[in-house]
C-alpha cells in the first residue's frame, strides 16, 4: 500500500483530513494510539471493506507520513488532492541517476514526465526521495509508477561504461550524455515547459550536451533536485532498474555482487578468480580504485 509525507503540524492534519471525511460523505471512526504518534482513522466509504489511513506523528506532533493499511489505496490519491496542491500547473520532465557511485552494475539514467494530476497519483503510489525508502519498496513503487507516467530509461552497462568513460574522460560528461538522452527521449512523448535535474557539476555539463528538444525548453539545476516529485520519480525508476540489472549481473557471473563501493574488495578477488581478470570489465566500473587493488 502507498505511504506519504506529510509536513503538517499534528492539529492541522487531523483537521485537513477529518474535513475531507466530511466534504466525501466518508463516516469515520479514529483512534489514538502508541501514546498519540498514531492516530488511526477508519472511513466507510461505500466498499465492502472499510478504508483504514494510519497518520503516523513525530514526537514533536508533527506529521510523518500518511499510509493506507487496508481497503482502498484510491483514497489516499484523494486525500493528496484535497490537502496538497501541485507543485505547478504546467508539466515538467525530472532526471537522476542510479548506480554512479556503485562498482558493480550499470549507470542508469531515467527521466520522467510529469503533469499536474500524475503528480497527484505519483505521490498516491509512494513516489518520495528514494534514499528514504528501502529496496524492495522501490521496485514496487517502479512498477505503479510505470503505467502513471511517460519515462524512459538509459542503461548503460559495465562494459560499455568503461568504453564511454575511455572516450569521455570524464565521469560527468558521461552522465550529461545520459541525461540529455533520456530528456530528449521523453520530450518525444509529450509537451513539457521544464526540466529538472540534480546539479552533478560546477560547470554547465548538462546544458552544453541537450539535444535539439531539450534545447527548446528551460532547464533547472539544483542541488537536493530529489524534493521535486518528477526527480524522485526518475530517481526510483532508476534505482529499480539499477538493482534489477545488478541482479541479472550477479546471477550471470554466479557471484553476489554487492552494491556501493566499499567494503566490495572480498567480492571483486572472488569474481576475478572465477571469471579472470580479463572478464572484471563486464561486472564492474574499472575506473574506481578497488580496481588497482584487485588486480595489483
Amino acid at each position: 500500500m502507498a505511504k506519504v509525507e506529510f509536513k503538517y503540524p499534528a492539529e492541522v492534519a487531523r483537521r485537513k483530513i477529518e474535513e475531507f471525511a466530511e466534504t466525501k460523505c466518508y463516516p469515520f471512526e479514529r483512534k489514538v494510539l502508541n501514546n498519540g504518534l498514531l492516530w488511526k482513522y477508519a472511513f466507510t466509504t461505500g466498499e465492502e471493506n472499510e478504508t483504514v489511513v494510519n497518520v503516523y506523528l513525530k514526537a514533536d506532533g508533527t506529521t510523518t507520513s500518511v499510509y493506507v493499511e487496508k481497503g482502498n489505496p484510491v483514497i489516499l490519491e484523494e486525500l493528496i488532492g484535497d490537502c496538497w496542491k501541485p507543485s505547478r500547473e504546467f508539466s515538467v520532465v525530472g532526471i537522476d541517476e542510479a548506480g554512479k557511485g556503485d562498482y558493480f552494475g550499470p549507470l542508469v539514467i531515467a527521466a520522467a514526465g510529469v503533469t499536474p494530476m500524475q503528480e497527484i497519483k505519483l505521490k498516491a503510489a509512494g513516489v518520495a526521495d528514494s534514499k528514504n525508502i528501502d529496496d524492495k519498496s522501490v521496485i514496487e513503487i517502479a512498477k505503479r509508477i510505470a503505467v502513471l507516467c511517460s519515462h524512459d530509461v538509459v542503461v548503460i552497462g559495465p562494459e560499455k561504461y568503461n568504453e564511454l568513460y575511455s572516450k569521455f574522460g570524464n565521469l560527468n560528461r558521461l552522465l550529461a550524455w545520459g541525461h540529455a538522452r533520456a530528456l530528449e527521449n521523453v520530450l518525444k512523448k509529450g509537451e513539457f515547459k521544464v526540466a529538472i535535474s540534480d546539479k552533478f557539476s560546477r560547470k554547465d555539463e548538462l546544458r552544453s550536451t541537450l539535444f535539439q528538444k531539450g534545447k527548446e525548453i528551460e532547464l533547472i539545476e539544483k542541488p537536493r533536485a530529489e524534493a521535486e516529485v518528477c526527480v524522485a520519480t526518475a530517481s526510483i525508476i532508476a534505482r529499480a532498474t539499477f538493482l534489477n540489472r545488478l541482479q541479472k549481473l550477479s546471477k550471470a557471473c554466479g557471484v553476489k555482487l554487492p552494491k556501493g563501493a566499499t567494503h566490495i574488495l572480498d567480492v571483486a578477488k572472488k569474481l576475478v578468480e572465477k571469471v579472470g581478470k580479463e572478464q572484471l570489465g563486464k561486472y564492474a566500473k574499472l575506473h574506481f580504485k578497488t580496481t588497482d587493488k584487485v588486480l595489483g
